[in-house]
């Protein structure tokens, strides 16, 4: 697919992607009282001018399910295309799936987004991936990613200072409904790319200021 056809596409997804998960049916006046006024600032300005690529790696496999990790770099690219906030990206899906060859055959960043004539890699990895709560935790899942944004040209890291890359770790209460069918596979699944749009989303917001309530990084 050409880089026209893969923008054209996500730019299409994005206006019927649904980045907020199925349930959560937070009123925006509940979450201002909740939360109060202001903005979440973002954590680093991208040039909109340059093409981006959005890897997302998983060495260890805490992502079982590929689509499940895809959903984490699409739904990060197609926020910050609806957003305006880059104007070109190529395909995470190739791309991540690129990441996961092993052995001899693993790429560099730097070589991953030459593969893929990106300017610039937002670098995903991630550390844990629980859909369900783990034991001592009863409502909440959760998902963490070390977040780092690599100029192609060069190799350098252009954020963060943090030479493991920002660390962002989010979760959301589940319902007692959720709870209790997540040993059905077919709502685990459902369960799985709820929480995985969900940190796709807070990828992308490290990138734009959004009002608090709208924010999933408060």
């Amino acid at each position: 697919m050409t880089r026209q056809a893969w923008r054209a596409l996500a730019c299409a997804a994005a206006a019927c992607t649904v980045l907020v998960p199925a349930g959560c049916n937070i009123a925006a006046p509940v979450a201002y009282a909740v939360y109060g006024p202001g903005k979440v600032q973002k954590q680093y300005e991208l040039d909109s001018a340059k093409t981006h690529l959005v890897l997302v790696d998983d060495p260890m496999t805490k992502v079982t399910v590929r689509n499940t990790r895809d959903e984490i770099g699409r739904t990060a690219q197609e926020y910050l295309l609806q957003k305006g906030v880059i104007d070109d990206a190529v395909d995470t899906r190739a791309a991540s799936a690129l990441a996961q060859r092993g052995g001899d055959q693993r790429l560099s960043i730097q070589e991953i987004g030459e593969a893929f004539e990106a300017d610039v890699v937002i670098y995903v990895l991630i550390g844990e991936f629980n859909p369900v709560p783990l034991a001592g935790d009863e409502t909440q899942a959760a998902v963490s990613m070390n977040v780092k944004v690599i100029d192609v040209t060069t190799g350098e890291r252009l954020w963060p200072e943090e030479p493991n890359g920002f660390a962002l770790r989010m979760g959301h209460n589940l319902r007692p409904e959720q709870l209790r069918d997540a040993g059905n596979r077919s709502d685990l699944l459902r369960q799985q790319q709820a929480l995985a749009a969900r940190a796709g989303l807070a990828i992308g917001q490290l990138f734009k200021t959004v009002e608090r309530p709208d924010s999933v990084l408060r």
